[in-house]
């Protein structure tokens, strides 16, 4: 897994990207290096997640969906079916994980994407590059992916021993870029 950028960056509009309603703040996007700035107030991120090795299902709705089985208060993790959504320098990624998390304050999701006038809704997106070598935090998730039927939505896979957090190690390196965005499906709320 390899993540590009010696962050914490903010990322900038691109006067050339046009969102699906040409808005400022649509996603997903290109980040380009040259367009963003190191923030020194976020310098020290701190960012605590332990998903732990919790029980998950593999399910198919508009892309792959890892959902948590035992408790709703963990996020959900989105993969879509077309390699990846966001780009770094028009450059593409093998896959695309989003840990989709909502302020505790709201009792769902969709109620959290509704309030622009306070951060409601954290998306982060893991962009990650075929390697000649197997990555054994992903092994669970490979081995479920045959189980699951992508034609009819409703079938599921269970998905055991995996530790979603590990994919974010590249938080404590300070490697990433952090910009305000919507969802990437309609309705596109501007609340991400």
């Amino acid at each position: 897994m390899g993540l590009l950028g010696r962050a914490p960056f903010h990322v900038y509009a691109d006067e050339n990207f046009a969102g699906p309603i040409n808005a400022y703040k649509q996603s997903p996007i290109n980040i380009s290096p040259a367009s963003t700035a190191y923030d020194l107030t976020i310098s020290n991120p701190f960012f605590g997640v332990d998903y732990a090795n919790k029980e998950y299902c593999v399910k198919n709705f508009d892309g792959l969906c890892i959902i948590p089985t035992a408790t709703r208060n963990l996020p959900s993790f989105q993969c879509g079916v077309f390699r990846n959504q966001h780009t770094i320098n028009n450059e593409g990624f093998a896959a695309e994980i989003q840990f989709i998390h909502r302020n505790k304050k709201f009792t769902n999701l969709s109620n959290a994407l509704k309030h622009p006038e306070e951060p409601g809704a954290l998306f982060i997106a893991v962009l990650l590059r075929e390697a000649t070598d197997d990555n054994q935090i992903l092994e669970p998730l490979i081995a479920a992916l045959p189980n699951v039927v992508y034609d009819s939505g409703t079938n599921s896979s269970r998905l055991n021993n995996f530790n979603p957090s590990l994919l974010l190690e590249f938080i404590r390196n300070h490697q990433f870029w952090l910009y305000e965005g919507s969802e990437a499906y309609e309705p596109f709320r501007e609340t991400v």
